[in-house]
C-alpha cells in the first residue's frame, strides 16, 4: 500500500482537506444506497421485475464493492490510493448513471454490478489511507470519515425524494450518478501530492531489508529446486514423477507469492480475527435489511411516503450520534470494542423485535433512532475491531478481509431477505429475523472474551 513516509507527510492543512474529501466519499456511497429505497417500488413496477431481483441487485452492488476489497491489497502496493479512487469512482458513477436507460431487471442487475465493481476500488482505499494521514489522531479521523455515510443516510434520501417528484426515478438516479463523481476530486487531491511515498511494509531499517532478502532467497530456492532432480529420471517418458515434482515445487512457490500478496497469513497469526469476520458477515445481513427496507416497512404499516422518508432522517441522525459516541469515547477511554459491539447488538435486536408490535409513527421513529444509533456504533466498531486485532502493518489486509465478509454477507442477505419477503409478504417477520441475526452477532463477538474468562477461572494461580 502507498503510505506516507514519516518525513514527507502532507502539510497539516492539506491532510484535513483530504479528510473532508474522504468524508464526502462515504456520504455519497451509503447515501445513494439508502436513497434507492425512496423509489424502490416505483422502479420495480417500471422495470416489470420482482422485489427479490431488485433487492439482489442492490445487495450485490454493495456486496461486490466489499468482496473485491481484497484486490486492493496488491493494488495499493503498486498504485496510490488517490489513483484508485479516481478510477473506481469514474466506473461507479458511469454504471449508476446508465441505469437511466435500463428497461428490465436484468439491465438493472448488470449495471448495479458495474457500479459495485467501481466502488470496490474506492471504499477500502478511502478507509485504509486514514492510518497513513492521521497516525496521531486515528480514532478521531476514522470517526469523521465514517460520519460521512451517516450524514448521507440522513440527508440524501430527502434530496432524492424531491428529485423523484421533479424528474421521476430515472432522472433522480441519473443525477445521483453525477453526484457520485465527487470522489474523483478527492482522488485528485490525494494524487496531486508531490510527497514521496513508500510501499506499506517496506522496511526502513536494515533488519527489515534483511528479512525481505531472506524471503526473496527462499522463494528463488523453491523455484530452482528442480535442478537437484536427476535429469535422466525426468526424461524417462515411462515415469512422470520428476515432472510432478517440478509442478509441485512451482505450486509451492505460487502459493507463497499468493499468501504474501494478499497477506492471508493474518488468519493464522491472529486467530481471533476469524470471529470478527464472522460477526461482520452477519452484520451485513441486518445492515442491508434495515437500510433498504426501512421505508417500505413503514409504508406497509400505513405511513404516508412523505412521513416514511422522515424515518431515514431520524435514523441517519441517530446513526451519526452512534458513530460520534463510539468513536470519540474510544479515543478518550480504553473501551473494549468487543464488549461495546456486543451490547449494541443486543439493543438493536430489541428494536427489530419491537417493530412487530407497532404501527404508530412515533414508536417507529424511536425504533429507527435506536437501530440507526446501533448500526452507526457497529460500523464505527468495524474499523476499531480490525485495528485492535492486528498490527498497524496488517490493518489494510484485515480491513480488506472484513470487507470481503461484509460483501458476501450483503449478497447472501439480499437474496435471503428478498426471498423471505416474497414468501411471507411480511416486513414484520423480516425484521424479527434481523433481530435474531443481531443476537447471533453478540454471541460470536463476545465468545473469545468469555472463553478467556473461563480459562482464567479454571487455571490455578
Amino acid at each position: 500500500m502507498k503510505i506516507m513516509d514519516s518525513q514527507s507527510r502532507p502539510r497539516p492543512k492539506k491532510r484535513w482537506l483530504i479528510l473532508v474529501g474522504l468524508f464526502a466519499v462515504g456520504y455519497f456511497d451509503i447515501g445513494t444506497l439508502k436513497s434507492l429505497g425512496v423509489f424502490l417500488e416505483e422502479m420495480t413496477d417500471d422495470l416489470q421485475t420482482s422485489l427479490a431481483v431488485v433487492g439482489v441487485a442492490i445487495g450485490l452492488c454493495h456486496g461486490i464493492a466489499h468482496c473485491f476489497a481484497v484486490v486492493n491489497v496488491p493494488l495499493l502496493k503498486r498504485f496510490s490510493a488517490g489513483k484508485l479512487i479516481i478510477t473506481g469512482s469514474s466506473i461507479a458513477a458511469t454504471g449508476l448513471s446508465l441505469i437511466y436507460f435500463a428497461t428490465s431487471g436484468i439491465h438493472f442487475l448488470l449495471l448495479m454490478l458495474l457500479t459495485g465493481f467501481g466502488s470496490s476500488v474506492v471504499i477500502l482505499p478511502s478507509h485504509a489511507c486514514v492510518i497513513d494521514y492521521f497516525p496521531d489522531h486515528f480514532e478521531i479521523a476514522t470517526t469523521i470519515v465514517l460520519l460521512g455515510s451517516g450524514v448521507g443516510m440522513m440527508t440524501l434520501p430527502l434530496l432524492t425524494e424531491q428529485l423523484v417528484m421533479a424528474y421521476s426515478w430515472r432522472g433522480a438516479i441519473l443525477i445521483l450518478g453525477a453526484l457520485n463523481l465527487h470522489s474523483c476530486v478527492t482522488g485528485l487531491l490525494m494524487a496531486s501530492s508531490s510527497q514521496q511515498r513508500r510501499v506499506l511494509g517496506e522496511p526502513s531499517t536494515l533488519a527489515g531489508r534483511a528479512q525481505i532478502g531472506e524471503d526473496h532467497e527462499e522463494l528463488v530456492s523453491l523455484i530452482n529446486e528442480p535442478a537437484t532432480v536427476d535429469p535422466h529420471y525426468i526424461a524417462d517418458d515411462r515415469n512422470d514423477d520428476g515432472v510432478f515434482c517440478f509442478i509441485a515445487i512451482i505450486a509451492r512457490a505460487a502459493k507463497k507469492i499468493f499468501l504474501d500478496i494478499f497477506d492471508i497469513k493474518v488468519f493464522r497469526d491472529c486467530p481471533r480475527f476469524i470471529t470478527i469476520c464472522m460477526t461482520h458477515f452477519i452484520l451485513a445481513v441486518s445492515f442491508y435489511g434495515w437500510i433498504v427496507f426501512l421505508i417500505p416497512n413503514a409504508e406497509a404499516k400505513g405511513i404516508s411516503p412523505g412521513r416514511a422518508v422522515l424515518l431515514t432522517t431520524i435514523g441517519g441522525a441517530a446513526n451519526i450520534f452512534g458513530r460520534l459516541t463510539v468513536g470519540f469515547q474510544a479515543a478518550r477511554l480504553n473501551l473494549k470494542p468487543q464488549v461495546t459491539y456486543c451490547f449494541i447488538s443486543i439493543v438493536s435486536a430489541g428494536a427489530f423485535f419491537c417493530n412487530f408490535f407497532t404501527k404508530r409513527f412515533s414508536i417507529l421513529s424511536c425504533l429507527a433512532a435506536i437501530n440507526g444509533f446501533a448500526i452507526g456504533g457497529k460500523v464505527m466498531s468495524f474499523n476499531l475491531l480490525c485495528k485492535d486485532s492486528v498490527s498497524d502493518e496488517r490493518y489494510p489486509a484485515a480491513l480488506s478481509f472484513s470487507s470481503l465478509a461484509v460483501g458476501i454477507g450483503e449478497a447472501v442477505g439480499a437474496l435471503f431477505i428478498g426471498l423471505l419477503y416474497d414468501y411471507t409478504k411480511s416486513f414484520d417477520i423480516m425484521f424479527c429475523v434481523l433481530g435474531a441475526a443481531n443476537i447471533l452477532e453478540s454471541c460470536i463477538i463476545i465468545s473469545p472474551i468469555i472463553m478467556d474468562w473461563m480459562v482464567a477461572m479454571v487455571t490455578p494461580r
